[in-house]
């Protein structure tokens, strides 16, 4: 392999298994993108799935209130205006959440390949957003919102100032912290800890556990006092009770549609915190070009700041260049991270097709 063929191969995309990457590198580099967008709209899937639903969810409910009792059509009214008041304007709020996110991980993308980045979005309005968020009774917590706004700065002061692998091993080093507190809650990785905040917690305590739980007991109570009326009712038609039953079965449905995909959506999340981290460990390099704690350090102070680091004017400033092993190691963490992506999005292909 010539040396040119080696520049190009120079590549670090998200989403995209190694194999995939290799045979692509030097031929048939729009094949590359075209299938890093396909899997990042699969990806958006779940998260807009999840926002959108936690209106659709509070609406789902108004249906399952009984309004032949005196204050039924007063709980519906007042649930309707907590739909549209408390829940909808949250959804835009949530798709903002997530979209931070997946804009880090795209331009991370788009720096590795050569393209050029431009990130003009408002910080306030980023902050405001999560600062008003809500789901249910969670809401981020300010380490959380903090971690936000780490990672747009690195959005403006890295992606867009940097050439290739500078850039991408800066943004990789500093915003791992942030990355995973904006996750988990936690700034580190590790497997055995569970979640304290962030993303998935959103999902998990806000969604699964407050929106959809209050969704299914809703359904339930509305259902107990149908059935209780059918063992009540001498002579009512057996065809009559099973019609309500398969009503209450497909509205339960819906729900655990919703968790599974919420679910798969956390188990997105994990996997890319978890990449993440193996990146950041590997960028740190080993050795004479390893960079110590208090050079990364200062390096993402600097970052954060928008301003040139003493790391990057002293003579070691090859160790913020991606070499070889480097580049190797990273294609094999993407790869195995793409592989549990694809697992997750043929088990959501077949529940949707089971459900047809």
């Amino acid at each position: 392999m010539n040396k040119k063929f080696h520049r190009r191969c120079n590549l670090f995309i998200l989403w995209v298994p190694i194999t995939i990457l290799l045979n692509s590198c030097g031929s048939d580099f729009k094949s590359v993108e075209d299938f890093v967008k396909e899997h990042q709209t699969n990806i958006k899937t779940y998260s807009d799935s999840l926002s959108q639903d936690i209106y659709e969810s509070c609406l789902r409910r108004t249906h399952y209130i009984i309004l032949t009792t005196l204050e039924g059509p007063d709980i519906r009214e007042d649930t309707l205006e907590e739909c549209n008041t408390d829940n909808k304007p949250n959804v835009t709020r949530v798709k903002n959440a997530n979209d931070l996110l997946l804009k880090y991980m795209t331009r991370l993308g788009q720096v590795a390949s050569g393209q050029t980045v431009s990130f003009n979005e408002n910080i306030d309005n980023l902050q405001t957003a999560l600062v008003n968020l809500k789901v249910g009774t969670f809401g981020f917590p300010k380490p959380t919102v903090e971690a936000g706004t780490n990672i747009f700065r690195i959005l403006v002061n890295t992606f867009s100032k940097e050439k290739r692998g500078r850039g991408l091993k800066k943004a990789i080093l500093c915003g791992n912290e942030s990355l995973q507190t904006y996750i988990t809650g936690n700034p580190t990785f590790d497997e055995k800890q569970p979640p304290s905040e962030g993303l998935i917690k959103l999902a998990q305590d806000g969604y699964i556990e407050g929106i959809l739980e209050i969704e299914k007991s809703q359904i339930n109570s509305y259902y107990k006092t149908y059935f209780a009326n059918i063992r009540q009712s001498n002579g009512l038609p057996i065809s009559t009770a099973l019609e309500v039953e398969k009503e209450y079965n497909k509205a339960m449905e819906i729900v655990q549609e919703k968790i599974n995909n919420a679910q798969n959506y956390i188990s997105v999340l994990q996997a890319t915190a978890q990449a993440h981290n193996q990146l950041k460990n590997e960028f740190l390099g080993k050795g004479e070009n390893a960079i110590g704690q208090e050079e990364v350090k200062e390096l993402c102070q600097s970052v954060f700041a928008g301003r040139e680091s003493d790391l990057e004017k002293s003579k070691q400033n090859t160790k913020l260049d991606i070499n070889k092993h480097q580049m190797r190691k990273a294609q094999e963490i993407l790869s195995h991270y793409s592989q549990k992506l694809k697992i997750l999005q043929n088990d959501l292909k077949k529940e949707s097709n089971t459900n047809i």
